[in-house]
């Protein structure tokens, strides 16, 4: 394995770890729909040295050609800007092209969602995961 990818296989554990990417649950979104992956990246505002450490991991599996092209960083008004620095986690489902690369520190192809009446979790009388 090269340095890159340990990089963020490691990332991908201390998601994990951490409680921000929950997978092999039964969660209900709030919206209708359930699954069995949760994301909960407010659990990363409990410790902000570790959005620091998931920022510089970022920065090192960033190609360098990008970083030194990189002239300003934007991210959400709300989130921190320490946030930012393009992308801590994808699900792998965006269809959009927006012209720019996309690069995450950590990638996990989240499972299908399901509308709650049609959802093979709760017919299987699996308790909703409670965090």
């Amino acid at each position: 394995m090269d340095r890159r990818t340990d990089i963020r296989n490691k990332a991908l554990k201390d998601l994990q770890e951490s409680e921000v990417l929950m997978i092999d649950g039964h969660f209900d979104y709030g919206n209708g729909y359930h699954g069995r992956v949760y994301l909960n990246p407010h659990q990363l505002f409990r410790h902000p040295s570790t959005i620091w450490r998931f920022a510089q991991d970022l920065i090192d599996v960033l190609p360098s050609e990008l970083v030194q092209r990189t002239e300003v960083v934007a991210g959400p008004a709300t989130g921190s800007a320490l946030l930012a620095t393009i992308e801590i986690y994808d699900r792998q489902e965006s269809i959009h092209d927006l012209g720019v690369p996309n690069i995450a520190l950590a990638e996990y192809k989240a499972p299908d969602n399901f509308k709650a009446s049609d959802c093979p979790l709760c017919r299987q009388s699996v308790p909703i995961t409670r965090f």
